[in-house]
């Protein structure tokens, strides 16, 4: 009988190694892209009339949309808006953004009048694919965090009809209830890499340009490329908190990807209904940076990434 377990043994030995290497081999390969979203960033003086350029804009949208044959899915309330507060924290020298690293807490306006739990996430940016898939955004155990491997489209000023892709891994925890204390120390028991950044475990975490932003956001409709290629619409206005006067608003659709290798003809039709949309709406456009850079820029360090 012991003969038969060892023989047993052996057998399971030699026919499952691969099923055992091939985990590893899936995390050495780092994440595969989940989601697509393509962006354009646009001014904010456009948006003084807030309700009227949000229809506006979406009428163009659609406008295009109806003339490509895209099929255009319409809210009921494409005016209603949901309110969030948003701020990044950084040292002084900006030393997470050097890194490629953006920390962002962001709260329902509700959940802020009530000072209930709030939205916590590390993100890694790069244009590099697998660099990006094998950032360290993980978690300490026992969180339990959602995992975003993103790849963020935008128009490349750079290349005239082109455009340009940032991939981005973010970890995220919606319902965070706990307060962590503003350092490198706190964030380090959240998330383990920002202990790896050199720096003391008492370094201070401010508020990046000490700036609170009160973001409006919409979500007007989707939009169907076919092949599966349902992309979802948001379009985002960013205030200073308390403020009145728009700093920077967003259009942007987003849509899932099932395998980034071998994406469908919809997919590339997603891609250039960004570009023609962005050369219908050039008086709206305000450049090619994304709403994070624009909120470290606004003291002259944005990367433009």
């Amino acid at each position: 009988m012991v003969r038969n377990f060892i023989v047993m043994v052996i057998v399971l030995a030699i026919v499952f190694p691969a099923g055992i290497s091939g985990r590893a081999e899936e995390k050495s390969r780092g994440y595969e892209v989940n989601s697509r979203e393509l962006k354009l960033l646009l001014k904010g003086e456009k948006f003084q009339r807030r309700r009227a350029a949000v229809r506006e804009f979406w009428g163009m949208v659609k406008s295009l949309a109806t003339e490509k044959g895209i099929n255009i899915f319409e809210s009921r309330r494409i005016l209603q808006e949901s309110q969030r507060e948003i701020y990044f924290l950084d040292t002084d020298e900006n030393v997470i953004k050097k890194n490629n690293y953006s920390l962002r807490i962001r709260t329902k306006a509700e959940r802020r009048r009530k000072k209930g739990y709030y939205e916590i996430s590390l993100k890694y940016r790069s244009p590099d694919r697998a660099k990006a898939s094998m950032a360290d955004v993980n978690m300490t155990p026992g969180y339990r965090p959602e995992m975003v491997f993103e790849e963020d489209m935008s128009i490349d000023p750079g290349a005239p009809g082109g455009v340009k892709s940032v991939f981005s891994l973010r970890s995220r925890i919606k319902k965070m209830l706990n307060p962590v204390e503003a350092t490198i120390g706190g964030f380090t028991e959240v998330f383990p890499v920002l202990g790896t950044l050199g720096l003391p475990p008492e370094t201070k975490l401010e508020k990046v340009n000490d700036l609170t932003i009160m973001e409006l956001k919409y979500t007007p409709g989707s939009l169907d490329f076919g092949d599966g290629i349902k992309a979802f619409v948001d379009i985002a206005v960013w205030y200073e908190w308390d403020g009145n006067i728009p700093l920077i608003a967003e259009f942007s659709y987003k849509h899932t990807v099932a395998d980034h290798e071998n994406l469908p003809p919809g997919a590339e039709k997603c891609v250039e209904f960004i570009k023609e949309l962005a050369e219908r709406v050039s008086e709206w456009t305000a450049g090619e940076q994304s709403k994070t850079s624009f909120t470290y820029g606004l003291d002259g360090g944005g990367d433009g990434d």
